[in-house]
């Protein structure tokens, strides 16, 4: 198996794990998840992640963005640059552990 389709499949179970936070997998799709997360320490980071993000994070925001109390004329440029770069390291992080896989 190439390094690519390695990549592509991690971006699959990357999808599956968000989707399954979000609660609509079909029994099949959950079943193939579970089975990569139990020897891929990588996806089950990510999964562990999009957890957190749908019980806490996203929750959260909403909470802040009904808030009353929002600035209208919040700058999110250094924001919106510091997760960008934290995207991007993750993302080479990512590249350099999928290298460790097994073919």
């Amino acid at each position: 198996m190439t390094e690519a389709v390695r990549l592509d499949d991690h971006d699959r179970f990357h999808e599956l794990s968000a989707l399954a936070n979000a609660g609509v997998l079909s029994s099949a799709e959950w079943a193939e998840l579970k089975g990569h997360l139990q020897f891929c320490e990588p996806c089950r980071e990510v999964h562990e992640q999009y957890r957190l993000l749908a019980r806490e994070g996203i929750p959260g925001l909403a909470a802040l963005h009904n808030s009353e109390q929002e600035e209208i004329n919040w700058d999110d440029a250094a924001t919106r640059q510091k997760l960008l770069a934290r995207i991007r390291k993750e993302d080479r992080r990512s590249q350099e552990l999928s290298r460790f896989l097994p073919a």
